[in-house]
C-alpha cells in the first residue's frame, strides 16, 4: 500500500492498508501510511482519529512524531 500511495495511487493504497489495518491493527507504521493515504484522499477526520490513536501509545516515539506531523499537516 505504501508503494502504492509512494506512487499516486491513492485509492488502491487506502485499500490495500484498510486491510492490513484490519490485519494488524497493532502496527503503527501501518496505521500512519494509511492516515497519510486518507489525507491523500481527502478524508481528513478519519485520518486524525488514526494519528489520534498513535499519539496515544506508549513505546514508539518516531511514530508519535511522525503523527504529530502529519496532524499538524493535515487540514480541517
Amino acid at each position: 500500500g505504501y508503494t502504492l500511495m509512494r506512487k499516486g495511487d491513492m485509492s488502491r493504497a487506502k485499500t490495500l492498508l484498510e486491510r492490513a489495518n484490519a490485519l494488524a491493527s497493532e502496527n503503527l507504521q501501518i496505521r500512519l501510511h494509511l492516515a497519510e493515504a486518507l489525507i491523500g484522499h481527502g478524508q481528513v477526520d478519519e485520518a486524525k482519529k488514526l494519528l489520534r490513536s498513535v499519539l496515544s501509545q506508549e513505546g514508539d516515539p518516531g511514530a508519535r512524531e511522525q503523527a504529530a506531523k502529519l496532524m499538524n499537516g493535515a487540514t480541517p
